[in-house]
């Protein structure tokens, strides 16, 4: 069997995870680690900043607060480009930045919204106004914790 044999992917097509470009991050923090090839640390960079400014989105839900698509499997995909900001992190200063959006999230949910010691899948909108709606998947609250563990990390070895 042949993948994608005589295709031409010259554009970007369908909707944009941001699971695949934390992925991706990670992938080109890891190479640059094992190779020292600053094209590895460039791209990064590069992806890093363009994830960034993708996927986040300032003030539209809290003012000075970082918005990131909450729906479906975002959560979960939202914690895998975390994990992409982490791993660059030593060799990319900025990317520090883009970890405290997911810490300033994590603490206005907690501090707003914490109820029965679980935060709502929305950390800057809260729960739902129709109980019947708060349904929360066990993945997204690891995906919390997962996040905590990462910043903490980042803030000891900081």
């Amino acid at each position: 069997m042949k993948y994608r044999k005589n295709t031409q992917l010259r554009k970007a097509v369908g909707t944009s995870f941001s699971y695949n470009s934390g992925t991706m991050i990670s992938g080109a923090a890891d190479l640059y680690r094992a190779t020292r090839s600053k094209v590895y640390l460039e791209d990064g960079k590069k992806l890093s900043d363009a994830s960034f400014q993708y996927f986040a989105k300032l003030g539209s839900q809290v003012p000075a607060h970082y918005t990131y698509a909450s729906d479906g499997f975002n959560n979960w995909f939202n914690g895998v480009l975390l994990r992409g900001f982490f791993q660059i992190s030593p060799v990319f200063d900025k990317a520090g930045h883009y970890m405290d959006s997911f810490q300033q999230n994590l603490d206005y949910g907690y501090a707003h919204f914490l109820r029965s010691g679980l935060l709502p899948p929305d950390l800057l909108g809260g729960w739902h106004i129709d109980k019947d709606k708060n349904n929360l998947e066990g993945m997204f609250m690891f995906t919390y914790a997962a996040q905590y563990a990462m910043l903490s990390q980042y803030q000891i070895e900081k």
